[in-house]
């Protein structure tokens, strides 16, 4: 099953909580759940304050 985590960042001046979403274990996922993802991933950035979003196949634990 494809998991979210938050990646914290290297705080800066101007930004002292950045972050990342880190999806993974994405070939779990059907056809039209990657396309649902695609879609979906810009507008949750946006709206989470996240810096960056890295989508992987692979399991990655995020610490």
């Amino acid at each position: 099953m494809a998991r979210i985590q938050v990646l914290p960042l290297p705080a800066r001046p101007d930004d002292p909580a950045p972050f990342a979403f880190v999806i993974d274990e994405t070939h779990t996922l059907r056809a039209e759940d990657v396309e649902a993802l695609t879609r979906t991933l810009p507008k949750l950035k946006e709206a989470a304050g996240a810096h960056f979003v890295l989508v992987t196949d692979i399991h990655l634990d995020v610490t």
